[in-house]
């Protein structure tokens, strides 16, 4: 589930410590990351997005995130919904291809891409729409283990949580 969206918000900037993924079970690897929560402040609803340059704690790379409005991003997360939907019921309808196109096994083939295609695509749309937070840039809504990392946190720090990582500064977007 997408991670709720405020007008201010503590989100995490984190770096991803290693190359290679761990092995943390059957068939599965994970990332560690390391970071640090910043309190930001979108900007009003009907307002462009605005810049936000942060540095990264761990390298001092410096970052430059887009940052949505809270509109803007319940409307970025229902496009990628939609997205999905319709890509999952092209992937279900190739399923017919074979009862509307008559010539042998090419409507096979035809039916296997187009449900491949389609029911590929709206996972796509499913995890792009279940991790955009509302920030744009340097992989930061992409759900893969990105070098910097943009997560949404609860608050500046939890006990125990990986995006527990310290004071956070309140840096709003400039």
């Amino acid at each position: 589930m997408a991670p709720p969206i405020g007008q201010k918000q503590w989100t995490s900037v984190s770096h991803r410590m290693q190359f290679w993924g761990r092995p943390s079970s059957f068939d599965t690897v994970s990332w560690g990351y390391e970071g640090r929560n910043y309190l930001v402040t979108r900007p009003e609803d009907g307002s462009p997005a605005r810049h936000w340059p942060v540095r990264c704690p761990v390298c001092s790379t410096p970052l430059n995130y887009t940052v949505h409005s809270v509109a803007a991003t319940r409307r970025r997360r229902s496009h990628r919904w939609i997205g999905m939907v319709v890509s999952f019921a092209i992937g279900l309808g190739g399923f017919s291809i074979p009862f509307i196109i008559s010539g042998g096994d090419v409507r096979f083939i035809i039916m296997f891409i187009i449900v491949g295609l389609g029911i590929g695509a709206g996972f796509l749309f499913l995890q792009f729409a279940a991790h955009d937070a509302g920030f744009a840039g340097h992989g930061a809504s992409w759900p893969s283990a990105t070098k910097h990392k943009v997560i949404l946190a609860e608050s500046d720090s939890r006990p125990g949580s990986p995006s527990a990582f310290g004071t956070g500064l309140d840096v709003p977007p400039s």
